[in-house]
């Protein structure tokens, strides 16, 4: 069976269909971020001062080439045995190295300081056999990331590695670190269990190397799942701590909100205030200026009985004025006239 997987017709179909579409890029970036932060240290440090050079083996369209490339300023060349992977690769990063070889069938001569390969010898049923021949292009280290016990495996993968089966010294290495970690709490995420990575220095360098106990690390699955555990509490931790500082944004602001609503409530309070004081002063004036209206219609009543009665003394003065002009016009009283003088003169 992984004659027929590790087949060029096999992975020329995957990447001319659905690779891309079943997230194989991302997933290649993914690898490619988790092997960085496994790496130790001190390799990271001499890879960037001594610029050591490195081939990706399987390095599928170059996604994780173009990482390593990025991350150690350094030259990468990414390696793999079928085609369309290497075109679209140099498609998608003209700046970088591809190199289209079988480097389990054919030797050109080319080798590389380290060689890096992520989920690839998983494809194999006999892994270790494929890695002593892919070591060969190592001058110094063999890098690898694989998939760690992972005992229910996907189609795929011929290959579980666990504890009991890494060799700790395969031919002309020796295994100078490894550790595990469980990438199924890593957000977002494109494996949902552990990866190990193993770091192998050629036999003959490692006493050269100086390293000490606290520069190697050999994980056990306990300490692995505790780091994968803390990095997740860390992780909720930071997750709440960026929540607490949104509230305490959301309360500062609803705070000030309502202090603004409360000042301008003051305001309309205020201005309320003021309205009903100005509505009862005039209040008051009309209810003056009515006392006095009543008071001036008292008057026009008073000064109109007044009027009245003038009136009615002007229309008896008429009457008896016009009684008086009938009677001086009268015959009577012109014959009459010389006995209301004798009257006057006798009444002197």
């Amino acid at each position: 069976m992984d004659s027929a997987v590790n087949s060029n017709p096999y992975w020329d179909q995957r990447f001319n269909t659905d690779w891309e579409g079943n997230a194989g890029r991302q997933q290649t970036q993914f690898f490619a971020h988790v092997a960085l932060e496994l790496m130790p240290a001190w390799l990271s440090r001499d890879i960037r001062r001594d610029k050591l050079t490195m081939c990706d083996w399987g390095c599928a369209e170059g996604d994780a080439t173009d990482v390593l490339a990025s991350y150690y300023a350094t030259s990468v060349t990414g390696v793999d045995f079928a085609l369309p992977g290497i075109e679209l690769a140099r498609g998608y990063y003209p700046d970088r190295d591809f190199l289209h070889a079988n480097f389990l069938e054919e030797d050109h001569g080319e080798r590389y300081d380290i060689v890096f390969s992520s989920n690839t010898l998983e494809h194999f049923t006999d892994p270790f056999a494929t890695l002593d021949v892919v070591a060969r292009r190592a001058k110094k280290y063999v890098v690898l990331l694989l998939p760690f016990q992972e005992f229910d495996r996907i189609n795929e993968h011929f290959a579980t590695f666990d504890y009991s089966n890494i060799p700790f010294a395969p031919a002309g290495f020796s295994l100078v670190h490894g550790r595990v970690t469980d990438t199924g709490a890593m957000t977002p995420n494109y494996w949902p269990g552990k990866q190990v990575l193993l770091v192998y220095a050629r036999t003959e360098l490692v006493s050269g190397l100086n390293l000490t106990f606290a520069d190697v690390r050999f994980d056990h699955v306990e300490h692995a799942l505790a780091v994968s555990t803390v990095r997740r509490l860390e992780q909720e931790a930071a997750s709440m701590r960026e929540s607490a500082a949104t509230l305490v944004q959301e309360a500062a602001s609803r705070a000030s909100e309502r202090d603004h609503l409360m000042s301008e409530i003051r305001l309309r309070d205020a201005r309320v205030e003021a309205l009903g004081a100005e509505a009862r002063e005039r209040e008051q004036s009309l209810a003056q200026r009515a006392a006095e209206i009543a008071a001036l219609q008292a008057k026009h009543a008073d000064a109109q009985l007044v009027i009245d009665g003038l009136r009615n003394d002007l229309m008896r003065l008429d009457e008896e004025r016009a009684k008086n002009e009938l009677l001086m016009r009268s015959h009577s009283w012109r014959l009459t006239r010389p006995l209301r003088v004798l009257r006057r003169w006798f009444s002197r």
